[in-house]
C-alpha cells in the first residue's frame, strides 16, 4: 500500500501530548474520586472506564481521518503510455502531366499518378504512430484531408485522387503554402512535408523558394520527389530500350526547396525507386516512440473515510451522555 499524500500523518504527532494531558487529568481525577469511593452509585473505575472509551474512539476517529486524508492506493498493473508521433503534410501534384502513362506497376504500365497512389498508400500504413494529411497541387492547392490518425481514411482520399482536379498546372509554391498553414498549430516534436511532383513550377501565387522559407520559418522541413519515367527510344538495331526523362529547371527548384528546409531532394524514374525512395524517407524521419510505465492505483481511502465517520458519532455520542466527563 502506499499513500498519495503521506504528509498528512503529520498530525498523528499530536497524539502523544493529547494522551499525556488527559492522563495527567485522570491522575488528579484518581486522587479525588479512588477506585473504593462510590460517587452516587456508580463506582470511579467505571467513570474511567467511560472517559477511557471516548479517548480512545477520538484516537481512532483522529486515525483514520487523516489516513483517509492521505489516501491510500494499491498498486495495480503497470500500464504504458506512447509518446506523441510526427505530423507529416503529404503533397502530390495532380497536374495534367500526372497522366503519362510511363510507370510500370505489377508489370502493367500506369498513370504517374496511379503509381504514387499505390506507393505512399504503402508509406501511410507504415506511420502507424504519426498524423498524415494530404494536399493537392495543380493549378491549385487545397487540403484533401487534414492531420490526422485515422490512416484508413486517408487511404480512401488517396485513391479518390484524378489528375486534373485541382487544374492542369502545376503551383508547387501554393502546394507547400497550403501544407505549410497545416502544420502552423502542430504541436509535434518533427513536422516533415513531402512534396511530390513531375514538373516545374507554372502557376500559382506563390514563388516556390519564398513558400520554402517560410516553411523553414516555421521549422518545417521538406522532402521533395521529382517523378518522371521513361520514354522508349530506338537504340541500335532498332531495338527499344528507357530513357529517363529530365526535370530541368523544375529538378534546381525542387533541391532548393529541400536545401532550405533542410530536407532532401530525391529523383524516382521509375516505381521501384520511388518506392524505395518513400522507404528512405521513412527511415530518416522515424522518432523514437517512448513508452513510459505510469503505475496504476487502486483508490482505498473510502473504508478509512467510513471508519473516520462512525469513531466520530462514538465520539459525540459519548460526549452527548456525559461519558467523557470526569467530575
Amino acid at each position: 500500500m502506499s499513500w498519495a499524500y503521506p504528509y498528512a500523518g503529520a498530525v498523528l504527532a499530536a497524539l502523544p501530548l493529547l494522551w499525556w494531558i488527559y492522563f495527567k487529568r485522570l491522575q488528579r481525577f484518581a486522587v479525588l474520586y479512588p477506585l473504593t469511593q462510590r460517587t452516587g452509585d456508580v463506582p470511579g473505575w467505571w467513570l474511567r472506564v467511560r472517559s477511557h472509551s471516548v479517548m480512545v474512539a477520538f484516537t481512532l476517529a483522529l486515525i483514520f481521518t487523516v489516513a483517509a486524508l492521505a489516501r491510500p492506493r494499491l498498486p495495480q498493473d503497470l500500464g504504458m503510455r506512447r509518446s506523441e508521433g510526427l505530423d507529416i503534410m503529404l503533397v502530390v501534384d495532380t497536374s495534367e502531366s500526372m497522366q503519362e502513362q510511363d510507370l510500370m506497376l505489377e508489370g502493367v504500365p500506369v498513370s504517374r499518378l496511379e503509381a504514387v497512389q499505390a506507393v505512399v498508400q504503402d508509406f501511410i500504413r507504415q506511420r502507424t504512430e504519426d498524423r498524415l494529411g494530404l494536399v493537392i497541387f495543380g493549378t491549385e492547392a487545397y487540403a484533401q484531408a487534414p492531420l490526422t490518425l485515422d490512416h484508413g481514411v486517408l487511404v480512401e482520399f488517396l485513391a479518390e485522387l484524378e489528375v486534373g482536379m485541382a487544374g492542369s498546372n502545376t503551383a508547387i509554391g501554393d502546394g507547400i503554402g497550403v501544407a505549410s498553414n497545416r502544420l502552423i498549430s502542430s504541436r509535434s516534436p518533427s513536422r516533415v512535408m513531402i512534396l511530390l511532383t513531375d514538373g516545374t513550377n507554372t502557376a500559382g501565387s506563390i514563388d516556390p523558394l519564398q513558400a520554402a522559407q517560410a516553411a523553414k520559418g516555421l521549422g518545417i522541413k521538406i522532402y521533395t520527389i521529382g517523378v518522371t519515367g521513361q520514354q522508349s527510344v530506338l537504340g541500335l538495331l532498332n531495338f527499344r530500350i528507357g530513357a529517363a526523362r529530365g526535370l530541368g529547371v523544375g529538378e534546381r527548384t525542387l533541391k532548393d526547396i529541400a536545401r532550405i528546409t533542410g530536407g532532401r531532394y530525391f529523383y524516382a524514374q521509375d516505381t521501384e525507386s520511388l518506392r524505395q525512395i518513400y522507404q528512405t524517407i521513412d527511415t530518416l524521419e522515424r522518432h523514437p516512440i517512448e513508452q513510459e510505465a505510469s503505475e496504476m492505483h487502486l483508490e482505498v481511502f473510502q473504508g478509512f473515510a467510513w471508519a473516520s465517520l462512525a469513531s466520530w458519532l462514538l465520539v459525540l455520542l459519548g460526549a452527548a451522555w456525559g461519558w467523557g466527563r470526569l467530575p
